[in-house]
């Protein structure tokens, strides 16, 4: 809870904690930049999500560690959802996309995916606002999609179930004119995609009561 003050900026408050040996200080410290919903953490969350030396230095550890990388990403999310400048959130959604095409096959662990994922759901470009944002729309709908056919085994599909909400969420109701993505999240509940995991199903109930 928090805001900037006369005599002190709230993520210079924040900021400390990100070094503390306590992982849910640590990790408490990122989320807690993302919901502070300042365009000014975007930078430091950035080099948290990728694990970058910078990343690192501000974490005061040699990896940071996928916690802490989770919420980063998360929050990043949190930021974007915020700003209607088209700039920020286009920072916000390289970052998350650079990372989530470097989940490895299998999945090893899937916090990190997921909140980039979740990340990207809440980047909420609003293509009526103009070209950056309509481009920024199409992309992060590439991206998910990309994420969302790759052919993994089913408990990577647990980690996949999390993209037709989010793909529901950008469209939002009637957002689907063509029809690509009611009808593949229908070829996946009525089984015409093969046996899925459980949650792809749950996941593709969800994505067209959102779009239809």
């Amino acid at each position: 809870i928090g805001k900037n003050h006369n005599d002190f900026k709230i993520l210079d408050v924040m900021r400390p904690h990100l070094k503390s040996k306590d992982q849910e200080i640590q990790e408490t410290a990122a989320l807690a930049m993302g919901i502070s919903q300042m365009p000014e953490a975007i930078e430091d969350l950035v080099e948290i999500a990728k694990d970058s030396p910078k990343g690192r230095d501000l974490c005061a550890s040699s990896e940071v560690n996928f916690r802490t990388r989770s919420f980063a990403c998360y929050g990043l999310g949190l930021i974007a959802y915020a700003t209607s400048n088209a700039d920020n959130k286009r920072r916000c959604f390289d970052a998350l996309k650079e990372v989530l095409d470097k989940t490895t096959n299998p999945i090893v662990n899937p916090n990190i995916p997921v909140a980039c994922l979740n990340g990207i759901r809440l980047v909420r470009p609003n293509p009526s606002a103009g070209e950056k944002d309509k481009k920024l729309l199409d992309d992060c709908l590439d991206t998910l999609w990309t994420f969302y056919q790759r052919k993994e085994g089913s408990g990577e599909q647990q980690v996949q179930a999390h993209v037709p909400p989010a793909i529901a969420q950008l469209l939002g109701r009637g957002g689907d004119k063509t029809g690509k993505y009611k009808n593949a999240f229908l070829d996946a509940l009525s089984g015409r995609a093969g046996k899925l995991n459980n949650y792809m199903y749950q996941s593709a109930a969800i994505a067209l009561g959102v779009l239809c």
